[in-house]
């Protein structure tokens, strides 16, 4: 994230919802993924995850499931709850230990060397 200060969008979810068009249904489409994807008492981690909107609709539909929400960003998650937890962290310098690993729209944000190494550690 080397040009793109997030830091400095005082309403994240209203931004990326007037940015890209259908962010909101993308977001829905997750979810139903996610649902069919992740086992039952798996773990579901969201690299990128802004302020955690989609890992709260998540919450809201799939039960039995841990959430994880990764981002470098200060001002940017939402609060967390027993199952949803947000950690603070470089994705170039962080390992996914999960089922499920999305990554919606964080790959163009990382240098370009670093996107295959991410999706090497996830893999």
């Amino acid at each position: 994230m080397e040009n793109f200060d997030f830091n400095k969008i005082k309403d994240f979810d209203s931004h990326i919802n007037t940015s890209i068009p259908n962010y909101n249904e993308m977001g829905d489409m997750a979810v139903a993924l996610n649902h069919h994807l992740v086992p039952d008492g798996g773990k579901i981690e969201d690299l990128g995850c802004s302020t955690g909107m989609l890992l709260s609709k998540i919450e809201s539909k799939i039960p039995n499931v841990d959430m994880l929400g990764v981002d470098l960003a200060d001002n940017l998650f939402i609060s967390q709850t027993p199952r949803v937890s947000f950690l603070k962290k470089d994705l170039t310098k962080h390992t996914p230990k999960a089922d499920v690993v999305i990554l919606m729209f964080t790959l163009m944000f990382l240098p370009l060397r670093e996107r295959v190494k991410l999706l090497e550690r996830i893999k």
